[in-house]
């Protein structure tokens, strides 16, 4: 009884808190809202061997398959059971292609993001509350032998949205 009650006062402590402080991790940022824990954890990795550089949050991982001439580079969560992960990638080749919806129930639209300090169109597509987010932007130098780049991702979260867009933004070449 008396562990049961310790453990429901420290519950409450802590709800008492987080809620005197505000702390609920975000913040506004115009009419989007980004987590501060995403933003702030972000960490700048080197794509391959290329002169390519993206920042990542902590917990994920970047993963390269080569193909004959293009390489495509996974980003995931380390952690594949927490809420909140997104699955994206980047293509480095000549020849890319958008995919296409899951079905035809899927719904589309443009959304405007930043990539390579550019501001693009995203193709959006809607399918049951799974996103899916992409758009390929020419490599104007050519660096590495290729020439167009397919920045790519999926969230199940409309809200997760924002996230993958910044993170995209963060691709530059050094």
């Amino acid at each position: 009884m008396n562990a049961t009650m310790g453990l429901m006062g420290k519950i409450l402590m802590a709800i008492i808190l987080l809620s005197a402080c505000n702390c609920t991790g975000r913040k506004n940022s115009g009419p989007a809202q980004i987590d501060q824990t995403l933003t702030s954890s972000l960490v700048e990795q080197q794509i391959g061997e290329s002169n390519f550089y993206i920042a990542l949050p902590t917990g994920y991982f970047m993963k390269e398959t080569k193909g004959l001439d293009f390489s495509v580079y996974y980003i995931a969560a380390t952690d594949t059971t927490a809420s909140g992960n997104f699955t994206a990638g980047l293509y480095f080749g000549d020849y890319p292609s958008e995919f296409q919806p899951d079905s035809d129930d899927c719904t589309s639209e443009t959304r405007k993001g930043k990539i390579l300090n550019v501001s693009k169109d995203w193709t959006l597509y809607n399918c049951n509350g799974q996103y899916t987010i992409q758009t390929i932007v020419d490599n104007e130098s050519g660096a590495e032998g290729n020439k167009r780049i397919h920045a790519f991702g999926r969230v199940s979260k409309q809200t997760e949205l924002d996230r993958i867009l910044e993170i995209f933004a963060t691709l530059v070449k050094k």
